[in-house]
């Protein structure tokens, strides 16, 4: 899409499918969890229960029907984190059979509809 004068400009642009809606990486250590490097539509992370960590957005996605891509990062081979099923369109949860890892972090990638 493009503005009146045929400029595509953010504000339109953040609407396009194939454009990250949210994005970071967070620690998964035995420390409480934080962001470590940029993000994009993250108010907050944290760990409602132990294994858990909670991402929520800054601006809502317009419902629970969205994507989210992770990769996990660590020196060992264990099992990869995964997407709870109770996400909603404010926050959605990362479980690990594996527990907190020292050095572990957890990429994501958010894709869907914008509220």
């Amino acid at each position: 899409d493009e503005n009146a004068a045929g400029v595509c400009v953010p504000d339109i642009l953040k609407h396009h499918p194939g454009i990250a809606k949210a994005h970071g990486v967070v620690t998964y250590d035995t420390s409480a969890p934080a962001l470590v490097s940029g993000s994009y539509n993250v108010a907050s992370v944290t760990e409602p229960s132990e294994d858990v960590r909670r991402i929520t957005f800054t601006n809502a996605m317009a419902n629970a029907n969205y994507t989210v891509v992770l990769s996990a990062e660590h020196d060992f081979s264990d099992h990869d984190p995964y997407v709870g099923q109770s996400r909603t369109a404010t926050y959605f949860d990362l479980y690990s059979h594996e527990g907190d890892g020292t050095g572990r972090l957890v990429h994501f990638t958010v894709f869907g509809q914008l509220a």
